[in-house]
Parts: C-alpha cells; structure tokens; sequence
C-alpha cells in the first residue's frame, strides 16, 4: 500500500529532484503524527545484529520509495544523499543490506535509480561480519548500480567500519583478498565526473593512480579521507596529481600507508600505527605554480 501510494503522488509531483536518507530522528511538529509509526527511529544496542534486523528487511520505507520511483516510472531524482550516523548518536545507519534485492523488480528499481543521478553521497556503516552473511551479494549489488550511473558528476563513497581498522590489520601483514576499492567497482569510468571523495577505502597505489588518469580531464575536486594502501606509498599518487592532473581541491585527510618506516623500523602496537597519519592539500602559488602542503601526524 506504501509503495502505491507513494508512485501514485510521483504522478502529479514534477519538481522532486532529491532524495535524502537521514538515520536519526527528525523532530517535525507537523509530521509527527503521521510518521511515527512508518520509518524506524533507532536501536538500543549499536550491534551487528540489531542493526541487521533493523534495516535489511525487504518492507523499510526507503526501499518502497525506491520501488515507487520505479513504477511510476519517475526519472527526475537527480541526487541521492545518505546522511552519516555521527558517533554516540542514536539510529538507524545505513548498510549494504539496504542492496540486498530479493527480486529482479527491486534491482530494476535501484537501477532506474541510478541511472539517472548526476549526486551520489554514501555515507554506508560497514561491519565486515556481515560480509559471511551475504556481504559480498549485496556489495556486487551496488557495484552494479554504480555501473549504470553514467551521469555522475558528483560521488562520494565513505565507508564507516566500527568493528576494525582495515588499514591497522593490513599494515601487519594481513589484507583481504578483496579490497574494498574493488569490490565496489572503482576500476570504472564516469565520463562526467567532477568531484570525488573517499573515506575508508583499502587500495593499492597502481588502482588510485588508474581511478586518478582515468578521470584527469574531467574531475576538479579530490578528498581521501581515511583511507590506506597496501602497496605504494602517497608519495607517488600526489606526484601525479600535482603535475599531471589540475585537481584543485585535492586534500589528503588521515590517509595511512601499508608499511610506514620508524626509527628502530617496527611497531611495538597497532595503537601506534593508528596514530601515524599524513594530512596535507594542494596550494597555488602567485606564479601558477601548483605544490603539494603536506603533514605528517605523529601523535604522542
């Protein structure tokens, strides 16, 4: 019934271009009433397995609203932003079970979607648990939608782990065979795409590289925001920006290398590894001249 009764109002609605997913509560007078009882407002426990239940169930009303776009066959939505779930705070998160479609009508649905976006912003709470529990269908999943979205100009793909640093476990030796860069597709090519922002993302140097040369004529704005590789160092990623590319924005944002040298060459704790960081951004001097301002964090 919710999801008809949402394309039936697609029917004379002509000016709706976004959607926002928000994971906390909304203290609307107006709405209250009405909404109270229709889109979940949190769990108690921040756990795996609450937030399963809460958010992969085939009936939430964000995947009617997408189910609605699709029926009704409504092609104006031209953003997608799904807001993050700030630390401490009570709701309910978005996950990659949000992808897991029980039916070809609901991957036709998120396609439809996608298909038309030129702002994508993900803000996706990932435990990696989950990944034994279907993880991999659903990610495949998106990876697909993000396939189709050939009118991107905007995407943002930040991935929040809270069970564990991928990057502290891949400096001691230990990756997974799938880092998260592939499994979600990042090897393709948006042919508008302007702007582009990363957080939380396993990489080698060769792969960002590629993503950068791939998207040099047309991109403007590059974050990596807590990101890490396991092979190369930053060192050549930002050689390449600075004189091959006119990025501007570009920042680094306590990004993390694989193996990072210190004065006896190990660490005595992961504790250690998590506070050696490197921050730094472009700036243009007077004379055109494009240098990159770099820090390296190491926190006592």
């Amino acid at each position: 019934m919710l999801l008809q009764t949402i394309a039936r109002a697609l029917e004379w609605t002509t000016n709706l271009t976004t959607i926002v997913y928000s994971p906390r509560p909304h203290k609307i007078p107006v709405e209250a009433k009405v909404v109270r009882d229709l889109i979940p407002r949190g769990v108690a426990n921040d756990s795996p397995r609450l937030l399963r239940v809460s958010v992969s169930q085939v009936e939430h009303p964000f995947r009617k609203l997408i189910g609605a776009l699709y029926v009704s066959q409504y092609t104006g939505i031209r953003e997608l932003r799904v807001e993050a779930l700030q630390e401490g705070e009570v709701g309910t998160p978005f996950t990659f079970a949000f992808f897991d479609f029980p039916e070809t009508v609901d991957f036709q649905a998120g396609k439809h979607l996608f298909k038309h976006l030129e702002r994508c912003e993900l803000n996706i709470k990932h435990w990696t648990s989950e990944d034994h529990d279907g993880g991999d269908i659903r990610i495949a999943a998106l990876r697909k939608m993000l396939a189709i979205a050939n009118e991107l100009r905007h995407l943002a793909l930040h991935i929040f782990d809270p069970q564990q640093d991928l990057d502290t476990r891949m400096a001691f030796g230990t990756h997974p065979t799938s880092p998260m860069m592939s499994r979600l597709g990042l090897q393709m090519t948006w042919p508008k795409l302007r702007s582009l922002s990363l957080r939380g993302i396993h990489a080698g140097t060769e792969q960002l590289l590629d993503l950068i040369r791939r998207h040099r004529y047309t991109l403007t704005s590059v974050l990596f925001r807590r990101c890490s590789l396991y092979a190369g160092t930053w060192a050549d990623i930002v050689d390449e920006v600075v004189y091959n590319t006119r990025f501007l924005p570009f920042v680094l944002d306590s990004v993390r290398e694989g193996m990072v040298p210190t004065g006896s060459g190990t660490f005595e704790s992961t504790a250690d590894l998590e506070e050696w960081r490197y921050e730094g951004h472009i700036e243009v001097s007077k004379d055109s001249e494009r240098n990159f301002v770099s820090a390296l964090l190491w926190r006592q």
